[in-house]
């Protein structure tokens, strides 16, 4: 599929088309297949905090197909079958093909030929079908709600950092996993998932939605650097403890790209390449959906034989019936003969000459069947009448047969990966701690701007553990309370603070300061470093610098949290907002915890700024 469909797309993450086939693998002379496309559709509505969000949408859709792989005519044939999950609807495709419902079935069919109709919703009847040629029949499928609003499997994707700035190279990791819908395979006619699924995932960066240039970088087992496409496979399982054990595949990877364009915008959701999955084979059945029995006839004679008249009057008569399978590689089922005698005049039946049987016979291409005689008495001659219903047997390699469900890949799964890129300011900050001996820690917050406009004000805010305090180990800053700027590399950046926060709510801290930046400029490189001075010079960086000295049972990791205000900072999130920060200079993660805990804490920060 081209990008310009995809992008027709719209919101539209992931396209799935499963094929559902239950065929005879014998490849019966007169064969009736299943096959069930299920269509899943996945949209990508969010990808907040570099978490994809997606909508699943699964529709199911049917054809049954009826061919004959014999090479003579078969004819008559008519097909019971059983939608599963379906509103009792199915119509023809092919013309020479006529749908009926049960009570349309004529009654020889069901009572002599022993044709099935019994929880048949959908009856097909064909007159005749050449050799090599196929009908076909469509059905809708009622899909449930946890079948309608799901999918087979389950997408999930994230990404670091969650966004990006416009204009300029940078990279992401992509974190991509998929796995079996356990919900959505249990509403299904499997009842449950199925024992294995082979997958590949082929993945291609496209630059077409607005890239000046995409490729993978170092970083995933299967994507090489360098290379806009690569592919990985694997084998998922139900159960960790059956074969294969692998429940999920995922596969980690970075991009690198660069966003550029002329166009004013805040944020957008930009695609950045497509995932295609494929599937093996799967054995079970989606839908539930059954053939109940098949009736079908094909070449063949019938011969009537009749004696008389003899006996002492010369009244008396006999008859009897012969059918002879005149096809050259089918066999029947003689299920019903019956042989009487008419007068010739008004052709009524003459009374005790008639014979009824039920053989179930079956007999092989050039085979005969001849029935039993009927005996009767008439005084003219009289006229023999013979009829004879009979099938093709349900075998693999002389009659009529549907073999094994079978699951496979339809079509392609398309995931249309997406990243959020920032046209206007991006603000990141990075905390670091460092040990300076003696207890005594430096600790630098890093505040950078990776946009391609200039920021707001910035608020940065930061908390001093319980058991800390202020301390000037090496002389090179002053006490925050004279004033000076000194805690911040460039003094002329500082607009505001640092102002002291009380009245901490939140556990481990007793005080905590707030500084307000002057909008800072755009195009940091991100990493950061608090040593680059061209950044720092260019206002793209402002370092805030301090140290803070432990005393009795102090704890360093409650050193690791800091905030940062407006709104578009690195990670998308409600302000302030809280990370923790590696060693390495251009490393940051998020603590979901410390989050959750520190946002009610710093509630006091947020309205004291507010008020100012």
């Amino acid at each position: 599929m081209s990008a310009g469909r995809l992008g027709k797309i719209g919101l539209v993450a992931m396209i799935i088309v499963l094929t559902i086939i239950t065929i005879n693998t014998s490849a019966a002379p007169l064969e009736v297949s299943i096959e069930e496309r299920v269509n899943s559709t996945i949209n990508m509505t969010d990808a907040a905090n570099g978490v994809g969000t997606f909508e699943y949408q699964t529709d199911v859709k049917g054809i049954i197909n009826v061919t004959n792989n014999a090479n003579e005519d078969i004819m008559d044939i008519w097909v019971a079958v059983d939608i599963g999950l379906n509103d009792g609807s199915c119509s023809a495709i092919s013309t020479g093909v006529q749908i009926l419902d049960s009570g349309d079935v004529p009654s020889k069919l069901t009572n002599e030929g022993g044709f099935d109709t019994s929880g048949a919703d959908c009856i097909i009847h064909i007159p005749r079908l050449g050799p090599g040629e196929s009908k076909y029949v469509a059905y809708d499928v009622t899909e449930t709600p946890e079948i309608q609003n799901g999918a087979p499997f389950i997408v999930e994707e994230k990404y670091d950092p969650a966004k990006i700035p416009k204009g300029g190279d940078y990279t992401w990791t992509v974190y991509f996993n998929v796995s079996l819908n356990d919900t959505w395979w249990s509403s299904t006619g499997l009842g449950g998932k199925p024992s294995s699924v082979t997958l590949t995932v082929n993945k291609n960066l496209n630059t077409s939605y607005g890239w000046d240039s995409l490729e993978f970088v170092s970083g995933g087992s299967q994507c090489s650097s360098g290379q806009q496409s690569c592919s990985f496979s694997g084998s998922l399982s139900s159960s960790p403890r059956s074969s294969p054990t692998q429940t999920t595949i995922n596969e980690t990877f970075k991009v690198k790209g660069n966003y550029s364009t002329d166009e004013a915008f805040v944020s957008r959701l930009v695609g950045f390449g497509e995932a295609v999955l494929s599937f093996g084979q799967i054995n079970g059945n989606i839908s539930g959906t059954k053939i109940i029995d098949v009736f079908a006839i094909g070449n063949a004679s019938i011969g009537v034989n009749k004696s008389g008249p003899f006996g002492p009057s010369e009244n008396q008569w006999k008859g009897n019936v012969t059918i002879k399978n005149t096809a050259s590689g089918l066999t029947y089922v003689v299920k019903s003969v019956n042989v009487w005698a008419t007068d010739r005049t008004n052709y009524q039946e003459i009374d005790n000459s008639r014979l009824e049987e039920n053989p179930n016979k079956q007999i092989a291409a050039g085979e005969s069947y001849t029935s039993g005689d009927t005996t009767f008495t008439s005084t003219t001659v009289p006229i023999i009448w013979g009829n004879v219903t009979f099938r093709l047997v349900e075998d693999a390699n002389y009659g009529w047969g549907v073999g094994q469900d079978k699951i496979t890949d339809g079509g392609n799964t398309y995931i249309i990966e997406r990243i959020y890129v920032i046209g206007s300011y991006l603000v990141k900050v990075t905390k670091h701690v460092e040990s300076a001996g003696n207890d005594i820690y430096n600790i630098t917050l890093v505040v950078e701007n990776l946009g391609g406009q200039e920021s707001p004000y910035v608020y940065v805010y930061d908390l001093i553990p319980k058991n800390f305090s202020l301390t000037n180990g090496d002389n090179d800053w002053k006490d925050p309370q004279d004033r000076d700027g000194d805690w911040v590399n460039k003094s002329s950046m500082l607009a505001g603070g640092p102002e002291t926060i009380t009245n901490i709510q939140l556990s481990g801290y007793d005080t905590g300061y707030w500084w307000r930046i002057r909008p800072i400029n755009a195009s940091a490189d991100g990493d950061g470093a608090y040593d680059d001075y061209t950044e720092i010079e260019n206002n793209q960086t402002v370092v805030i610098f301090y140290q803070i000295q432990g005393s009795e049972d102090y704890k360093l990791l409650d050193a690791f949290i800091v905030g940062i205000d407006p709104i578009l900072s690195m990670n998308e999130q409600t302000s302030p907002k809280i990370t923790l920060v590696s060693g390495a200079k251009a490393t940051s993660y998020e603590s979901v915890m410390a989050l959750a805990t520190a946002l009610v804490g710093l509630t006091a920060v947020v309205g004291y700024r507010r008020r100012s």
